[in-house]
């Protein structure tokens, strides 16, 4: 063989290696055995981060309470306001699943504070809270009706995958939104204006995190329990671009909201996608947010009262993101508007759960905090190193894993 023919066949050889190296190590993306797609999901693991606890909660005078997370009652980790009344009143909370403790502040003598923390018990019984002899009676001119309305407030960050029903690259980026929602329900009983029942509703804010996707979905919220002809009244806030629409008015079926525009947001200053590249992140302050507020008025009206309660939780807030296909968290049905779920799930899902796979993997999840996402193309155990061992666990163990991400491997704020 001439020299020049060996040359060509070296170089050959060299580029084929190459190439062969470089596909390895995008194949590793895939089947690494520290990649989130190659876990042993323990079977019917929920994939859930919260729990709910349902409270028993009365006082020798009338008065509020605030429900927080954290001992220093600090606002950002308030749960609920709850009026208080000398007859027991039932009243249930989705809390993060690793929280031992809920702390109640409730007001005393004198304008200042107390607060009693109240034991979790991780049970369907009902934890009883009986406030001390000290809670006083207490008022501001600028609260809702005094101690007429119940607040539930919830916050949280839910993130996809876009490849349903195949299995993605795992860095659930490719659709990010922060929420935070604000239901507002009256106590019920005699004695109550008509006003304080139009002051009860939920207010919706949901800001876009990321988008590093390939599709152009679009971000699209179901409440499950809350029929659209119960909404009175729908007033959207729109910013950037982004507009809400309730689809189905005066419907029978659950109202399901879908935001538009969000395929506008890619490729801002020379981005690829947005907000999950290093060198392209974008300020707290420059995410596009999106404020909606429905007006439920529950007057001597049960049925009513029982969808809204259940809608201001996030267990009722069915998220999810559609195209030519809708993509929701585990468990939670398509809405009306997608009816090729069957067909476009090929076999590969849970027959008796939806969105999940029959090896136990899932195209969503929603975090009960400000949580931060991966930088494009890390896989999720890269960028939260307690996620592993949350998921093989079967959620057992590292149940605050959220709280603990790789500071490298994640987008900043």
């Amino acid at each position: 063989m001439r020299k020049i023919e060996v040359k060509v066949l070296m170089l050959f050889i060299t580029c084929f290696l190459g190439v062969l190296t470089s596909c390895q190590k995008d194949s590793n993306l895939y089947d690494s055995s520290n990649h989130t797609s190659a876990l042993e999901i323990p079977k019917g693991f929920t994939w859930s981060m919260t729990k709910t606890e349902s409270f028993t909660i009365r006082s020798l005078v009338e008065t509020g309470v605030s429900i927080y997370l954290d001992e220093s009652c600090t606002e950002s980790q308030l749960i609920a306001k709850i009026a208080v009344t000398k007859e027991s009143r039932d009243f249930s909370l989705e809390l993060p699943a690793g929280t031992e403790r809920v702390y109640v502040q409730y007001p005393v003598q004198g304008g200042k504070s107390a607060v009693l923390p109240v034991e979790c018990q991780g049970t369907r019984a009902s934890v009883n809270i009986i406030l001390p002899d000290n809670a006083a009676w207490d008022w501001k001119p600028d609260d809702d009706y005094g101690m007429q309305l119940d607040h539930y407030l919830y916050k949280g960050t839910v993130m996809f995958e876009d490849q349903w029903p195949e299995i993605g690259d795992y860095d659930f980026n490719d659709f990010v939104v922060y929420y935070e929602t604000d239901g507002r329900i009256s106590r019920g009983g005699e004695g109550l204006v008509p006003e304080v029942y139009e002051k009860e509703g939920i207010t919706v804010s949901v800001q876009f995190r990321a988008i590093g996707g390939v599709y152009p979905y679009r971000l699209g919220l179901q409440l499950d329990s809350l029929p659209s002809k119960f909404i009175d009244e729908f007033t959207a806030h729109n910013n950037g671009g982004i507009e809400v629409k309730l689809l189905n008015p005066n419907s029978e079926k659950p109202a399901v909201f879908v935001f538009e525009g969000s395929e506008k947001l890619k490729g801002l200053n020379g981005a690829n996608y947005y907000n999950t590249e290093k060198g392209f992140e974008i300020s707290r302050n420059d995410l596009i947010t999106v404020t909606f507020d429905l007006k439920v008025n529950c007057y001597n009206k049960i049925n009513k009262n029982r969808a809204l309660s259940y809608s201001c939780a996030p267990l009722g807030q069915n998220f999810f993101i559609t195209s030519n296909k809708e993509i929701h968290l585990r468990g939670y049905a398509p809405t009306a508007y997608y009816q090729n779920y069957e067909n476009d799930a090929k076999e590969l899902m849970s027959s008796a759960i939806s969105y999940y796979s029959k090896e136990g993997f899932v195209w969503g999840i929603k975090l009960p905090a400000d949580t931060p996402h991966a930088i494009e193309k890390i896989d999720f155990i890269e960028a939260y190193p307690e996620f592993k061992e949350w998921v093989v666990s079967g959620g057992v163990k590292n149940t605050n894993w959220y709280e603990h991400p790789n500071s490298n491997k994640i987008i900043q704020f």
